[in-house]
């Protein structure tokens, strides 16, 4: 599809849309991404965030971002997603609050994965923020610390949830990481995808809000069962994985780009949904 990306002619930008414990269908997408890689002299990816909860794969699917280091791409930016937020700000404040924000968002499957073997851990019931941060290990702490808020590349903004339009770009983005604000880079939703992108030839290129949720706030039904959405200078590559099976990501060059969609049956995880005692447990 035609879209004037503001990219140097050899330069192919891989963005990656939410995840939510799908591993096998984001390594299918940057499997795809390494086999077409030979012509282009620059290749970056951009991991729009959520790679975490409500699926069974998420701490793999770090994993596997963190392993794209050693790949074929001559940088990464994986952005902070509303999710890895929430993990961290329980990690970094460890407070009540903070726990059952996202719990109610899906921590629960993950803190339930095997790699992370916490269920069966003896220190478990002594402190779980503890227990977490000795089970994600230095690796993956460092890299949840690492996370970018946003990738401005050529025409094209990469951010999780969206930009407010009233302000400019570089107040969004002084926005703390762990701010909890309707409107923060990470959450914000309706007022950024009901109104067009304001700033001359910029592309908006975002996840967070699953397209069938567009779909159904005024526009055309039928283009709910599509795995992107692009409208009034924004594209949106949040497929719903963990409800619809999908996984979207683009593929932008200088003046084109195009959608590749990994396809299988929805990583919601059931777990999440059963009592399993955490009521008991300090934080």
């Amino acid at each position: 599809m035609p879209l004037a990306t503001g990219l140097d002619a050899g330069h192919r930008v891989c963005a990656v849309g939410d995840v939510h414990g799908n591993n096998d269908k984001l390594l299918r997408l940057l499997n795809a991404f390494a086999e077409s890689s030979p012509g282009w002299t620059d290749t970056t990816l951009v991991v729009l965030g959520d790679l975490h909860d409500r699926g069974r794969d998420g701490i793999a699917a770090i994993d596997s971002v963190i392993a794209t280091r050693d790949g074929p791409y001559d940088e990464v930016y994986p952005l902070m997603g509303n999710h890895e937020q929430m993990m961290r700000r329980f990690i970094a404040f460890g407070t009540h609050d903070d726990y059952e924000r996202w719990e109610w968002n899906g921590a629960r499957s993950v803190l339930h994965e095997p790699l992370l073997a916490l269920r069966d851990s003896r220190r478990w019931r002594s402190s779980l923020r503890e227990a977490l941060i000795d089970a994600l290990g230095p690796e993956r702490m460092d890299f949840l610390e690492s996370l970018h808020s946003h990738a401005r590349l050529g025409n094209l903004l990469f951010v999780h949830a969206g930009i407010e339009h009233s302000i400019s770009i570089e107040e969004n983005f002084d926005k703390e990481w762990s701010m909890l604000d309707e409107n923060h880079w990470a959450w914000i939703r309706w007022p950024f995808l009901m109104h067009p992108v304001v700033h001359a030839d910029l592309c908006v290129v975002h996840g967070h809000s699953p397209v069938t949720l567009f779909c159904a706030r005024g526009r055309d039904p039928e283009r709910a069962i599509e795995c992107h959405f692009h409208s009034d200078g924004k594209i949106n590559l949040d497929a719903g994985s963990f409800m619809s099976g999908r996984v979207a990501a683009g593929e932008f060059a200088r003046d084109r780009y195009r959608i590749l969609t990994a396809v299988g049956k929805p990583s919601l995880d059931v777990r999440e949904h059963e009592g399993l005692g955490f009521d008991a447990l300090e934080f």
